[in-house]
Parts: structure tokens; C-alpha cells; sequence
């Protein structure tokens, strides 16, 4: 037999709690629901935690990934969802394909996927060339401006 589907007014409630640091218990109480439910909608949309980072400022919130499911659940087109958000329709659709398509968008999951992929952890471009930071260096110290090295390294 299938669990009954938590409303997602309940199932919002709880994932907020438990990304802004409740345990599992503590959201149930709050939400109303058994401690079970959390297990299952932590499973079903992901678990999302609060991050001490500064978004860009185009970058998605919660809440429009949230109205990215909504608009999926009421069957509208990208087009449709994203006049309704103010977003170009192409970024609805990148949303939607980035995280699993219509079937399996989930808007907490997505948030806290596009969180891990903003960290950009690598390198900075002198440290996997040290040879052409050692080149810009001493060009540098030769008088020569910014500009004209770009130059002679694009030549």
C-alpha cells in the first residue's frame, strides 16, 4: 500500500526547519507530522542546509525553484512558469534539465545542487601555469602595461 502524499504546505514547512538546522524530531513537531514523513520527503526532495554564501544576484531562490514545481505539478510550460516568475524561458528549462527533468525536479534538491556547483572549487589559472605567471612577472617588471602582455599572449 502506498504512504499518503504530504501536502507540500507540511512538506515545505518541515524542509525549511530541517535546512535551517532542526533535527528531524524537531521538524515533525513543527510541521505536524510523524518523524517518518521527514525521513521520507528528506528522501524524496533533499536535504538542504543554510549557507553562510552570497548568491549571485540573478542566481534562483528557494522560492522561484519552489514555483518551478509547482508550475511542473500544474502541467504549465516552461514559457508559462517562467513569465510567471519574471525569468527568461530558457532558464526554467536549464532549471528543470539541470536537475532531473519534469519527472524528477525536486526545488530543495535543485537549491542545494546549485549550491555544491557555485563553491567552483579549483585552481586559479597561475597555479595550474606557473610557467605563463612567471612569463606575466617578469614582462610585468620590464615596464610592460597589462594590456600589451594579453596581447602578446594571445599572438
Amino acid at each position: 500500500m502506498a504512504r499518503p502524499k504530504t501536502s507540500w504546505l507540511v512538506a515545505r514547512e518541515a524542509l525549511l526547519a530541517i535546512g535551517e538546522g532542526a533535527t528531524i524530531k524537531e521538524a515533525a513537531a513543527l510541521a505536524g507530522v510523524s518523524t517518518r514523513t521527514v525521513d521520507y520527503l528528506i528522501s524524496d526532495h533533499g536535504r538542504m542546509s543554510v549557507s553562510s554564501r552570497k548568491p549571485r544576484g540573478d542566481a534562483l531562490s528557494v522560492a522561484e525553484r519552489e514555483e518551478i514545481r509547482v508550475g511542473i505539478d500544474r502541467g504549465e510550460s516552461d514559457t508559462q512558469i517562467a513569465g510567471r516568475l519574471g525569468r527568461h524561458r530558457s532558464t526554467v528549462w536549464r532549471e528543470i534539465r539541470n536537475n532531473g527533468g519534469r519527472e524528477r525536479y525536486r526545488a530543495f534538491r535543485a537549491h542545494q545542487d546549485a549550491a555544491v556547483r557555485a563553491r567552483r572549487c579549483r585552481l586559479r589559472w597561475w597555479e595550474t601555469r606557473p610557467w605563463l605567471w612567471a612569463q606575466v612577472q617578469q614582462e610585468l617588471r620590464a615596464w610592460w602595461s597589462p594590456e600589451q602582455i594579453a596581447d602578446r599572449l594571445r599572438k
